[in-house]
């Protein structure tokens, strides 16, 4: 089991829209990063989490249709920036399918951190659009970073 977790792509500043939609560069990321996992990833989800912020919504919108994926996607309580994990880990432990989970900093890098065993202490920064790729692997008893990727690696 896989779980993919993607910070939202760029917003637009609270000033110019309160709702914080993604900004257009937010949007070509979004589709820049999808589309190199598309090409260079077996990614497949059972499911798509995303958190209650339309920048959230959005971006896995665009994952969603640039992988061309047919999955539920789930407007999920628990992913809000911070919120505390144990929600979240409660669900991911009770699930039996691999989930991609778009939400915020802090939140994911806590998330993240305590799903490799290290804490709360938060030890990722996820750019806008990042995606990290974690695996349950049996042998080891928990969760393991299998890459992480961002619009900055993929432009260079």
């Amino acid at each position: 089991m896989h779980i993919y977790l993607i910070r939202h792509a760029e917003a637009l500043p609270h000033q110019k829209d309160e709702q914080r939609p993604l900004s257009l560069r937010g949007k070509e990321e979004a589709k820049l990063v999808s589309n190199f996992l598309k090409k260079q990833s077996p990614a497949i989800v059972g499911e798509v989490w995303y958190s209650a912020k339309l920048r959230a919504k959005q971006t896995a919108e665009i994952f969603v249709k640039e992988l061309a994926w047919n999955v539920p996607t789930k407007e999920m309580t628990g992913l809000e920036p911070d919120d505390d994990i144990a929600e979240i880990v409660d669900r991911l432990n009770k699930a039996n399918t691999s989930i991609m989970i778009v939400g915020h900093m802090p939140f994911l890098g806590h998330l993240a951190s305590h799903l490799v065993g290290r804490g709360s202490s938060n030890m990722f920064n996820f750019e806008p659009s990042a995606v990290l790729s974690l695996s349950h692997v049996l042998d080891r008893g928990g969760w393991v970073v299998q890459w992480m990727i961002g619009p900055s690696v993929i432009e260079g």
